[in-house]
């Protein structure tokens, strides 16, 4: 019998034919990647009560690569997408800085225009001006003229003509006057145009800067959203041993409770009343000596150990030197003391897989599948952590590697037969 999943995931609620999602980009974060993983991790379990570890070894090697990939890839989108939303935001600054030039301009050029206007009907009334009093001019010459021949008298009237002229030409100089100060004005408000747009370009970069400055506040801050992650994946694992552990300490009362009610016997009235009570032989050598205080505290102390001992060993490794400077210091001591190079014979050794320098660092989904299987044994009191006794820990044992073509193939084969 085929074994079927309780709920469905959340990848699998976006394939239901008929829903809202089905047009959409379909799209997982690293918290939904970590619920998938928790989700499988529960399920395995099930599968491990039922029929045993060895059952499901191969698969949970392929399910753990494939859950790997997806973390990675979920990753990659979350930065892409990051970096797609800056860039967006910076083309939207750019667009809006390009519309307000582009309107600055045609307001100058609009201003330019006018002012052009301005100047040329001003020219055009200047030189019509110019040219009636140059005809007025050559008008009183002719005049002067004649009355020169006549040799008449000036009269009243060449007077006032005299005066109406001069009354011009003040008139006229005034105007000129008048439009050169419009103009000195027009080109006083050009100058504080440009300083205001010289002030706004300063404002621009400033919140350009301020942008940036956010954005990477923005990136800490999901740096520090992952961290939190790894460390809610690590709590979770640790309550659920906490809770089988209290389980199993549950089920070993009431067995415990069960055979002290089998063996309490009726015939003597002076039996001692055992019930809620744990007997126990005192030559046993497996009975009990610890509260479940105690064994709490003891399990607290031993992942504080372990903890400082990968903190010792990180430390090792970062002063351990490496292999090609370990070989060439090896091989500069044996020139050193034979003054020879000898002659190697035979092919080199193989760098063994589980090397320390070889080792990476674990992915949050492998973390969380070895706190589900593999530390839980060792917390519910099973010593057998080598890869012979327990097959779980021979999958964590070895390196992560990348799934390959062949692998994928024969994983999603083996769906489909179990579907």
């Amino acid at each position: 019998m085929p074994y079927i999943l309780k709920r469905p995931l959340p990848f699998e609620m976006d394939s239901v034919p008929g829903s809202e999602s089905d047009d959409s980009d379909v799209s997982m974060t690293l918290v939904e990647v970590y619920d998938v993983a928790s989700e499988i991790g529960k399920e395995f379990e099930l599968l491990i009560q039922k029929y045993g570890p060895d059952a499901i070894a191969g698969l949970m090697t392929k399910v753990i690569g494939v859950l790997e990939q997806l973390e990675k890839h979920s990753s990659k989108s979350d930065r892409d997408s990051s970096l797609i939303n800056e860039l967006r935001s910076t083309l939207v600054n750019m667009e809006n800085d390009k519309h307000e030039k582009a309107a600055d301009r045609q307001k100058f050029e609009k201003e330019l225009e006018i002012l052009e206007d301005t100047w040329r009907q001003e020219c055009r009334e200047l030189s019509d001006v110019i040219s009636r009093l140059q005809e007025e001019n050559r008008r009183l010459c002719v005049s002067l003229k004649e009355r020169e021949n006549t040799k008449t008298t000036p009269t009243n009237t060449a007077e006032d003509e005299l005066e109406s002229v001069i009354a011009k030409y003040n008139r006229l100089r005034e105007l000129v006057d008048k439009q050169r100060d419009q103009i000195r004005s027009k080109e006083k408000d050009l100058a504080m145009k440009t300083v205001e747009l010289e002030t706004i370009k300063g404002r621009n970069d400033r919140l350009g800067e301020t942008v940036k400055e956010i954005r990477k506040r923005q990136k800490q801050a999901a740096a520090q959203i992952r961290s939190l992650l790894d460390d809610r994946a690590e709590l979770q694992a640790q309550i659920q041993d906490q809770s089988r552990v209290i389980t199993a300490l549950k089920k070993q009362l009431t067995l415990a409770a069960k055979e002290v009610e089998d063996m309490q016997q009726p015939q003597s009235m002076f039996v001692p009343d055992l019930r809620n009570k744990v007997v126990y032989d005192l030559d046993d050598p497996g009975r009990p000596r610890f509260t479940v205080a105690e064994l709490k505290d003891l399990l607290q102390e031993r992942n504080d150990l372990k903890v400082k001992v990968q903190e010792l060993e990180d430390e090792l490794e970062k002063y351990r030197p490496k292999p090609q400077e370990a070989i060439a210091s090896a091989n500069t001591e044996e020139d050193a003391g034979n003054g020879e190079d000898l002659p190697v014979q035979g092919p080199m050794p193989y760098e063994p897989e589980d090397a320390p320098w070889r080792r990476k660092e674990e992915s949050g989904i492998r973390k969380l599948f070895r706190k589900l299987f593999v530390d839980r044994n060792t917390q519910t009191g099973e010593e057998d952590e080598s890869p012979k006794g327990n097959p779980l820990a021979a999958i964590f044992s070895r390196p992560s590697r990348r799934l390959t073509t062949s692998t994928s193939s024969s994983f999603l084969s083996s769906l489909k037969c179990a579907d």
